[in-house]
């Protein structure tokens, strides 16, 4: 696996989480309210559209609606390639992090 910057890794989860609503609006929204910090748009377009980009993603168009007018929504899904992403860190991490509260015991922080 090529390793993902952690915004990547973020946007990943966020559109895992969403399922079948995992759109730019919704995917910031979830993103500001887990990391209490605004995610602009530019900071969550850019990771995404590269993601869909690498085949991580697949998207699809959603139907307009009278509450957006004519504004199509573009809805994205994690490909087979983005959730065995998601499963390569999740086992990569729980690996880093293996005994990590045991072996803080006693250890002054830098």
């Amino acid at each position: 696996m090529k390793f993902l910057t952690r915004q990547e890794e973020m946007i990943l989860l966020a559109v895992w989480q969403l399922g079948d609503n995992a759109y730019l609006v919704t995917i910031r929204q979830l993103l500001s309210r887990i990391t209490a910090k605004k995610w602009s748009m530019g900071a969550a377009y850019v990771p995404l559209n590269r993601l869909f980009q690498k085949g991580y993603l697949q998207d699809r168009i959603g139907e307009p609606n009278a509450r957006r007018g004519r504004n199509k929504i573009k809805y994205y899904r994690l490909t087979a390639r983005g959730t065995a992403a998601l499963e390569e860190l999740s086992a990569m991490n729980r690996a880093l992090w293996q005994d990590f509260p045991a072996a803080a015991e006693g250890k002054e922080s830098v």
